[in-house]
């Protein structure tokens, strides 16, 4: 069974850069821009070790979103990511328990992030 990735997006430039990375590792990656999409899309969602999610994405409560994912998902690892400037979103994500990256920090560990999928 391949390794998959739920990566929560809007941004496709930045989909297809995580996506290479993924399957330069041999990952599989689904991404949608809802919970919900995401979640009826994956065969077996109780499966997937890492949940991306993308913080330009206009998540109204990001503690839902979270606890939606970790009910569907109880092994996921969660990382959120977003620009360095959006300080407050940042905070919210790391304060509803996700791992938080800048997009550059995210951008500098793309491979060894999706490769620790990989080797799980």
């Amino acid at each position: 069974m391949t390794a998959c990735i739920a990566f929560l997006t809007k941004d496709l430039m930045f989909q297809s850069r995580v996506s290479s990375a993924a399957k330069a590792v041999s990952v599989a990656l689904i991404a949608d821009r809802s919970v919900e999409k995401l979640l009826s899309r994956l065969a077996d969602p109780s499966t997937i070790p890492l949940w991306i999610i993308d913080l330009t994405l206009e998540l109204e409560d990001l503690v839902a979103v979270r606890s939606t994912i970790g009910e569907a998902c109880p092994i996921a690892k969660f990382i959120a990511y977003g620009p360095h400037v959006h300080v407050a979103k940042l905070e919210a994500a790391a304060a509803a328990g996700f791992e938080v990256l800048t997009r550059g920090q995210f951008d500098h560990q793309m491979l060894d992030i999706v490769a620790s999928v990989a080797e799980a």
